[in-house]
């Protein structure tokens, strides 16, 4: 998925086009990475991860930068494994290997985006 046609198939392209098509809202603003989604999150809800957070399918899961990735990462949920691991629908910019389900882990999250 290639929603904005610049820098291949990236995880915020993915992103962008579930809120065009799933949740049918407008486009949050431009980011440099998918870690500054939740800083700018339009008419999207926030919850910060924290251990009192409850993620539910659906909800848009956003990673913070790390050593070898500076830009975070967005994945949706597609389940919460146990306290430490999620299934997600995700598409990876550094392999650009296209969508696929993933699990990932809750090191580095810095919380979810969900529709009210």
């Amino acid at each position: 998925m290639d929603w904005d046609h610049a820098n291949g198939f990236q995880c915020v392209d993915l992103y962008r086009l579930y809120c065009n098509d799933v949740w049918n809202i407008p486009q949050t603003p431009s980011v440099k990475g998918a870690k500054d989604i939740i800083d700018n999150p339009g008419k999207l809800s926030v919850t910060r991860d924290s251990a009192l957070a409850d993620y539910t399918r659906g909800d848009v899961l956003i990673w913070g930068a790390s050593k070898k990735n500076p830009y975070g990462h967005v994945a949706i949920l597609v389940c919460v494994y146990n306290t430490k691991y999620f299934v997600v629908l995700e598409q990876d910019g550094f392999k650009q290997d296209g969508v696929k389900l993933a699990f990932r882990s809750r090191e580095n999250l810095l919380g979810c985006l969900y529709k009210i």
